[in-house]
């Protein structure tokens, strides 16, 4: 089955380039995609008809405003016809909850044919191999061994002698790595935290506790989504200033989470006092400054000559 129309979007790994864009999708007889193609131009572009012819090539007519490979428009609304030949034999590999196509791209006069296939978001296979021994889709393309004769389509059974299984031990995991560069701020009743981004993430994880050594089932904030975090409890009194915390961090998407990362820690800590000023009176000297936040008290320490050290002289 084939399918035309427009659409506003990239499709199966196509992209957009105009108001409306023309697509093209083949499904096998069980109803599923083989391949998707995109007739784009800068304007909008409109599909009205399909038809094939016996070599298998494909041909739809519709209308464009704008340049189509090349083709200038010669006023408002030009129409189209457009033929794509024969199609392009294909691998249908099992890559995890959706199955995708490896196609052909080399070999031809060879012992050996090349087929590519690019991973995508979700998938995850320990021993990539391809659904079955008929898996080998023409799509109306020809494959002849080196007498010109048509070759045996079939494939080993996956995992037996032969296979793409046994004879190559692809894993495929579109999990994110790691975060890297995790660093921990200690600031007033709370930890600023930042990392660098990790292709292919779409949120985060941050685990904790106040003994170092974390582990996925230490303390967690999820759904971050972006590359920072500051960490100030569950209330409005903020972490407790003096306690050391520890964190360890993860990159999740749809395939999953990925190992924690390296562990970093900070301990909140109350800010110097801002803004002393110091008023000269009668045998007096007037203090005042900028009250920090969740401080409860202040040591006031004096001398007679600068360079004021630690020795508190009443709080």
């Amino acid at each position: 089955m084939i399918l035309t129309g427009s659409t506003g979007g990239g499709l199966e790994g196509n992209f957009n380039l105009g108001n409306q864009d023309i697509f093209l999708a083949k499904f096998n007889s069980s109803g599923s995609k083989l391949w998707t193609k995109q007739l784009r131009s800068s304007h909008q572009d409109i599909a009205n008809g399909i038809t094939t012819d016996s070599s298998g090539s494909i041909y739809i007519t519709g209308s464009t405003f704008g340049v189509l490979d090349g083709v200038k428009s010669a006023g408002k609304t030009d129409i189209i016809t457009a033929k794509f030949s024969r199609g392009i034999p294909s691998l249908v590999l099992e890559t995890g909850k959706v199955n995708h196509h490896a196609f052909y791209i080399d070999g031809s006069g060879t012992d050996s044919l090349v087929f590519m296939y690019t991973i995508k978001p979700g998938d995850n296979s320990s021993n990539l191999d391809y659904l079955s021994k008929d898996s080998l889709i023409l799509d109306s393309g020809i494959i002849k061994n080196l007498e010109g004769k048509k070759a045996n389509l079939e494939l080993p059974i996956p995992g037996a002698i032969g296979s793409l299984g046994f004879n190559s031990k692809i894993v495929l995991d579109s999990k994110p790595s790691k975060p890297k560069n995790l660093s921990a701020e200690s600031g007033n009743g709370q930890v600023i935290l930042t990392w660098a981004s990790v292709p292919g993430a779409t949120s985060y994880k941050l685990y904790w506790d106040n003994v170092t050594g974390v582990s996925d089932n230490a303390s967690v904030i999820s759904g971050i989504t972006s590359n920072n975090y500051i960490h100030s409890g569950d209330n409005s009194s903020g972490l407790l200033n003096g306690r050391t915390y520890y964190y360890k961090l993860s990159a999740s998407n749809s395939s999953g989470e990925s190992d924690l990362s390296e562990e970093k820690s900070a301990t909140p800590i109350l800010p110097a006092p801002k803004n002393l000023t110091a008023t000269a009176g009668k045998r007096k000297v007037g203090l005042t400054w900028t009250p920090v936040s969740r401080a409860i008290s202040y040591n006031l320490y004096y001398d007679n000559s600068s360079g004021i050290d630690l020795t508190p002289i009443f709080a």
